[in-house]
């Protein structure tokens, strides 16, 4: 999906949540409200800090429904046994979008370190967060297959996953696209020419059926823009196929220790090689199949989003899924993981 068609959509859905807020009541207690700070991360070990912060918005009758940008906030960072840092406020092309603003620091997150972080801002008061990040640990994927699964092209992943003896360890996987922008060139009369520009294309074409030596290559540009990759699984020990079925795309793989505790342990993930119809995320690209040991708190989280779906208060009568968060005297998440990484090309991009 390129950049207009993201603001479209996203301008269509701000549109469609202000006329029903205009339009519709909400029968809404009326009670104290204050808003809130709301702190968002996923603090992996080895990387660097990276948050985004913004402000809860309160619903209460008679209320009005408006997004406000928080700014001027500050974020503090104390590690267990180190000196403090402050994480450094800035604005970015999605700040406008999500109503929050990214913090971040050349720090680099400690394994097996515990960090105290508190948001303090001087019109709605100070949040904090304490989390550990979890202990080194190994993972080997084994094999990759591509395969058909659940009527689409999918590749079969074997991860092996070498589980501590210490204490109980919770597992997430989940696999992104990092996108690459690839442009094929041949060279002729001197000069790099592009394939894709039709002109070329011809020249290219009438000198491979000459059966001319043409000496080509491919330029490959990363873009820092990633896709979700929907994974399947059908091991039975996964929370996925314990609350779903083996057939059900998820976003993440769920895994408890409690099936292999300080033994080996082979899963098989499923993903689904296209995402969806959409221009931008049938790009090629690189695809990074991550494996991570969380804590249990931010475990649960992922497990409840896992079954979270945002129409289910427009179509259903079933109660809405609750998302514990670990921000006191806020809102939010602050999670913490290890990350063993594999990154593959699936994607042919030759000529």
């Amino acid at each position: 999906m390129n950049n207009a068609k993201k603001h479209i959509i996203i301008g269509l859905l701000a549109t469609v949540v202000a006329f029903a807020a205009c339009t519709k009541k909400l029968d809404l207690p009326d009670i104290p409200h204050e808003k809130k700070i709301t702190l968002i991360a996923e603090l992996v070990a080895n990387d660097s800090f990276y948050m985004r912060a913004g402000q809860s918005l309160p619903l209460t009758k008679n209320s009005s429904l408006y997004f406000d940008l928080l700014q001027n906030m500050k974020l503090i960072v104390e590690p267990t046994g180190l000196p403090a840092f402050t994480l450094t406020e800035y604005a970015e092309e999605f700040t406008g979008q999500t109503y929050t603003l990214p913090f971040a620091s050349s720090q680099k997150v400690l394994a097996n370190t515990t960090y105290n972080i508190t948001a303090n801002h001087v019109d709605v008061g100070t949040a904090t967060a304490k989390i550990t990040i979890p202990a080194p640990f190994t993972a080997l994927l084994k094999d990759t297959a591509h395969i058909q699964y659940s009527s689409a092209d999918a590749i079969q992943a074997d991860i092996t996953i070498n589980d501590d003896a210490t204490g109980e360890h919770y597992y997430v996987i989940e696999v992104l696209k990092q996108i690459v922008n690839i442009r094929n060139l041949f060279y002729y009369n001197n000069q790099w020419l592009d394939v894709t520009v039709p002109a070329y294309k011809i020249t290219y074409d009438s000198l491979v059926a000459a059966g001319v030596q043409v000496q080509k290559y491919s330029d490959t540009t990363f873009q820092r823009a990633y896709t979700r990759q929907g994974v399947y699984t059908n091991d039975p020990n996964t929370e996925n196929v314990k609350d779903g079925d083996i057939f059900a795309m998820n976003k993440r793989i769920l895994l408890k220790d409690n099936y292999f505790n300080s033994q080996n342990y082979t899963t098989r993930v499923i993903i689904r090689n296209t995402v969806s119809e959409f221009e931008e995320e049938a790009r090629k690209g690189v695809v990074h199949i991550m494996v991570k040991s969380v804590p249990k708190e931010y475990f649960e989280f992922l497990k409840a989003y896992e079954q979270y779906d945002p129409s289910v208060g427009f179509n259903s009568l079933a109660p809405p899924v609750k998302l514990i968060g670990n921000v006191q005297n806020g809102l939010g998440m602050v999670g913490a993981a290890y990350e063993v990484r594999f990154s593959y090309w699936f994607d042919t991009w030759g000529f």
